[in-house]
């Protein structure tokens, strides 16, 4: 008797089993080998479960399935169409992206200016508040000649 080979053999030639499709000769081969090899034999009860299954689930559809059916898929396929606009045209979605995003990096970038503008003011500011202290706290050290001034002239 021959030999068969687990991949090259029964496993391409399960689903002709299942369906009868096999010569004879070649179906003795196959049973011999699924009674003597375990890897087959699961593999061969897994494929017969789904074909099973599949077999047995009739899909039914209820009544008036089929009424209106194209009115509907038209009115489907016109709503669709409607809200399509620019993105109908594929060659214009990359083109409107980088469109978008250079007027952002131009008015995030314009935005980032004025914010180290105000900054800049914000520091001037403080600085010059200090300034001010500095003179006011030169004034008082000076007080004392400024009295003696103000008094000769007075």
């Amino acid at each position: 008797m021959e030999k068969m080979d687990c991949k090259k053999d029964v496993k391409t030639r399960l689903l002709g089993y299942y369906y009868g499709e096999i010569s004879p000769h070649l179906l003795n081969l196959l049973e011999e080998h699924l009674e003597g090899c375990k890897a087959c034999r699961w593999e061969w009860e897994r494929i017969k479960a789904t074909l099973d299954a599949i077999e047995r689930e009739v899909l039914t559809l209820p009544e008036g399935f089929w009424r209106g059916y194209n009115q509907k898929v038209y009115e489907r396929i016109d709503r669709k169409g409607r809200w399509r606009g620019v993105f109908s045209y594929p060659r214009l979605v990359p083109s409107l992206v980088v469109s978008v995003l250079l007027i952002i990096a131009i008015f995030g970038g314009l935005r980032i200016k004025e914010v180290r503008e105000e900054r800049a003011l914000v520091q001037d500011y403080a600085f010059l508040q200090n300034l001010d202290l500095l003179q006011d706290f030169e004034l008082i050290q000076h007080l004392d000649e400024i009295e003696a001034i103000t008094r000769e002239g007075v």
